[in-house]
């Protein structure tokens, strides 16, 4: 959001509701960071966990841009979230390979979301990703032809004999 966006620059008006959630279903986003952070957590000795961070941009019902996070245990086990969602992603590195987290940044993505209210606010959990696919050009082209022929009234229909 931007200052010029504010229609009053000597107000403050809180929306009626929460800008962070979007429908429930497929979304369409862009990865926008990757990182290792580091989480409290109740469930280890020391009481922290290290997370996979992943910031996923994608766009409410009025075009507005809402930002989504996804944070697995940062574990190569098989068992493990953290494989999966890069499997899925298709940047899952070879055994004794890397990955540069700054490569991640801009991949189109498709997301899956499932809304949960908790003390009476809505989150939007991202409970499936994967790499998002461009539509093939003959997709495309076959998609342009179907809709011509629904736009275009068929010449021979004058000659037609009912």
């Amino acid at each position: 959001m931007r200052l010029a966006d504010i229609k009053d620059h000597f107000t403050l008006s809180r929306p009626e509701t929460d800008s962070n959630s979007v429908t429930d279903g497929r979304h369409e986003g862009i990865l926008r960071s990757a990182e290792l952070v580091e989480r409290e957590s109740t469930y280890t000795a020391d009481g922290y966990r290290v997370t996979l961070n992943i910031k996923v941009e994608v766009e409410d019902e009025v075009g507005d841009p809402v930002y989504l996070y996804l944070s697995p245990t940062y574990s190569w086990s098989q068992r493990g979230k953290m494989l999966g969602i890069l499997e899925k992603l298709e940047v899952l590195p070879e055994p004794g390979k890397s990955l540069d987290l700054a490569d991640l940044v801009d991949l189109p993505v498709t997301i899956i979301v499932e809304n949960v209210e908790k003390d009476s606010r809505c989150f939007s959990n991202i409970v499936s990703i994967k790499r998002a696919r461009p539509a093939r050009k003959s997709d495309k082209q076959a998609s342009k032809r179907r809709q011509a022929m629904v736009e275009e009234p068929d010449d021979d229909e004058e000659y037609k004999i009912d």
